[in-house]
């Protein structure tokens, strides 16, 4: 199954906040690992599978030209010499069906050639957006914690028990 959602992760690491200016040994990692699960969260497990995201590898000698899945999420980095832009750029040039097709990119080469097949372009910002509003939607309103009665049902049982008793 080709995914439905492609998504160029330093751009998205970015709008997340989770980007530094810097990077000490394996924060960049982490920080990769931290929008996988964030976005895992977000998308579900059913959307997440359908979801590929695409790192340069240039600050991660050790992956290029990897593909992985983490958290359902297909995780790509491009060979050497390669930049995320171009791979991006082929994904959306090789699916066979991209109507159905949305790209997560800030970046207006991404945006251009999505539009090119027309597949929908999504600013990196307005994804998150809409992306945790889906998601707190679908959570529903907030439940009591287990244990833990509502004010409003402890004021209406006290009431049935005054009325009950005739207190």
């Amino acid at each position: 199954m080709q995914p439905t959602l492609f998504i160029d992760g330093y751009n998205l690491l970015h709008a997340a906040g989770l980007a530094r200016r810097t990077y000490g040994p394996g924060d960049l990692e982490r920080a990769r690992g931290r929008l996988i699960s964030l976005l895992a969260s977000l998308l579900g497990e059913d959307q997440a599978t359908k979801t590929a995201v695409v790192f340069d590898a240039k600050e991660s000698p050790g992956f290029h030209g990897s593909t992985s899945v983490r958290d359902g999420v297909t995780v790509v980095f491009p060979d050497r010499g390669v930049e995320a832009d171009a791979v991006i750029e082929r994904m959306i040039r090789e699916h066979t069906a991209p109507k159905q097709l949305r790209v997560v990119s800030s970046d207006h080469r991404i945006q251009t050639a999505a539009k090119r097949r027309r597949a929908t372009p999504v600013d990196s910002d307005a994804f998150l957006r809409a992306a945790r509003k889906e998601a707190a939607t679908d959570r529903g309103p907030e439940k009591p914690e287990p244990g833990l009665v509502p004010d409003a049902e402890v004021e209406y049982w006290a009431e049935e028990i005054r009325d009950a008793f005739g207190a």
